[in-house]
């Protein structure tokens, strides 16, 4: 009989503790963050970027960031990338930034860009500007 009073208190604590759990305000959601390419098959910093993106992009796994490559190596590519900025709501923001070689932290809603990525700097230093904005 004590057993089961013993048993019954702590299953009452435990019950206690999962409810005031669920009361818990939710965690604060973070921002999603576009990571814009602006990429051309000839251009230098572009291919210096790749492997420092390929390892960013692994180390960023699972957080809310998406990442778009705007290619302007020709007309047709340049033409699709203008449809997907379009998509993106990105279509002024393109106009105003004709360079390549860099890549562009932008806010997902306000589309503000937030920093920029470049060749010159670590895997790490990318990482946490990244992370500094979501």
């Amino acid at each position: 009989m004590k057993n089961l009073i013993l048993i019954s208190i702590s299953l009452l604590g435990l019950l206690v503790t999962v409810s005031s759990c669920k009361n818990e305000q939710p965690a604060t959601s973070t921002n999603e963050i576009l990571l814009v390419k602006y990429h051309a098959d000839w251009c230098g910093s572009c291919r210096a970027l790749s492997p420092l993106l390929k390892e960013l992009n692994g180390k960023l796994a699972g957080k809310k960031v998406k990442y778009v490559e705007l290619d302007f190596t020709n007309e047709v590519t340049s033409k699709a990338a203008g449809k997907e900025a379009t998509e993106l709501g990105l279509a002024e923001y393109l106009t105003e930034k004709q360079k390549t070689g860099y890549v562009a932290i932008v806010d997902a809603k306000t589309k503000k860009e937030l920093g920029k990525l470049t060749k010159t700097q670590s895997v790490n230093e990318m990482y946490e500007k990244v992370i500094s904005n979501l």
